[in-house]
């Protein structure tokens, strides 16, 4: 059974969640007998390829020349903006027209996109298509996803596919919530997870008390509502909040100041699995606070470090974490700030049991789990 994935996710993230996904399913879909998964690239420049022998982004070579003899206002800024726009659209030119050629050549017995771009349904021909549902986040959230159009494509997609892969239970009961499809045609498979051995990495770092906050910040992920309940709660532990993501915007910074907390957050960025699992270690308390996920992968990583976890209580999270972690209301700060001060005084042994509890439940999100999964789910096409 030959299976073909597309170039989509990989031009739009150097690294995430998604791309992730579906390189550690190709891999592990390649140890199985009978089965011959590749990716459709021709170049790239995510991280999780970058030891798979795909060519990076072509340069900017050509226009480098014309440019930089050039003076004129702006040079610089225009220069970057430019030489990422011709790259990026040069590297989505070339790595369509190669899964064209590939679809076009009848050779793919199952295709599946890593997006939502419809453009392959004029290749396709009989050739039946999957496709991975992440979230519902665009439909049961609209108001912070006002100028992204992607549902549209996603709503093509999923009622031409094959078959439907929801990452987990909750989403599939919001596609057949908001896209009327069949519940046969879908089929639930949790993500996978990459163990660390937590005695054979060095976590003599950061050893400041704090907690932690892992991703983007912005709308759903409810960051200045954790920022309001952590006002008192950093000063009154000796505590800081280190955030694992992208730097802060001017306007975190000017509200970090509002609320005298400049002080006692600190942002941290571009680092390794390795580097981010001793954060994780480390840390007094992870807290992920989101109003919307589709899955949760750092809940994963947070146990696998043996970090005690508190969440907020959306279904997605009770389905992912279940009694393996303390849960808080996402819209009452007064909840918060109690269920966590709670964890941050609990004793030892109350601790190792919700840590022993995500141990346990770790060992359910295996790769291999996630690839026999979804090659039956080919199979039933």
């Amino acid at each position: 059974m030959n299976i073909l994935y597309d170039h989509q996710v990989f031009e739009s993230q150097n690294v995430g969640g998604i791309s992730r996904y579906h390189v550690e399913l190709w891999k592990a879909l390649n140890r199985f007998d009978n089965i011959n998964a590749s990716i459709s690239i021709k170049y790239s420049d995510n991280i999780y390829l970058k030891d798979e022998s795909f060519p990076i982004k072509p340069k900017f070579d050509d226009y480098d020349k014309f440019i930089l003899k050039r003076e004129f206002p702006s040079k610089r800024r225009f220069y970057k903006l430019a030489s990422n726009f011709i790259s990026l659209s040069s590297s989505q030119n070339k790595n369509k027209e190669h899964t064209a050629l590939q679809l076009l050549n009848n050779k793919t017995d199952i295709f599946h996109p890593t997006f939502y771009d419809p453009y392959f349904l004029d290749y396709i021909n009989k050739t039946p298509f999957v496709i991975t549902v992440h979230d519902m986040i665009q439909e049961n959230h609209p108001e912070y996803s006002k100028n992204d159009y992607t549902f549209l494509n996603k709503k093509i997609v999923i009622n031409k596919a094959s078959r439907i892969i929801a990452i987990s239970e909750y989403t599939k009961e919001q596609i057949i919530k908001y896209y009327n499809i069949n519940d046969q045609q879908i089929d639930v498979i949790h993500h996978g997870f990459n163990m660390f051995d937590a005695d054979k990495i060095d976590s003599s770092q950061h050893t400041e008390p704090y907690i932690l906050f892992v991703g983007t910040r912005g709308g759903y992920k409810n960051f200045y509502f954790i920022l309001h309940g952590l006002r008192k709660i950093l000063n009154a532990f000796n505590l800081n909040l280190i955030c694992i993501g992208p730097p802060p915007t001017k306007y975190e910074m000017k509200y970090l100041e509002f609320v005298e907390l400049n002080k006692r957050v600190r942002f941290i960025s571009n680092i390794d699995d390795k580097q981010l699992f001793t954060l994780y270690k480390n840390a007094k308390v992870f807290i992920f606070p989101s109003l919307e996920e589709g899955f949760g992968l750092p809940i994963l990583e947070a146990m696998n470090a043996k970090c005690p976890i508190l969440l907020s209580n959306i279904p997605i999270f009770k389905e992912i974490a279940g009694d393996a972690s303390l849960y808080f209301n996402p819209y009452d700060v007064y909840d918060f700030t109690e269920k966590l001060k709670y964890v941050l005084e609990a004793n030892h042994t109350s601790k190792n049991e919700l840590i022993n509890k995500g141990i346990e439940r770790l060992k359910k999100y295996t790769w291999h789990n996630t690839a026999e999964k979804t090659a039956n789910c080919y199979k039933r096409i």
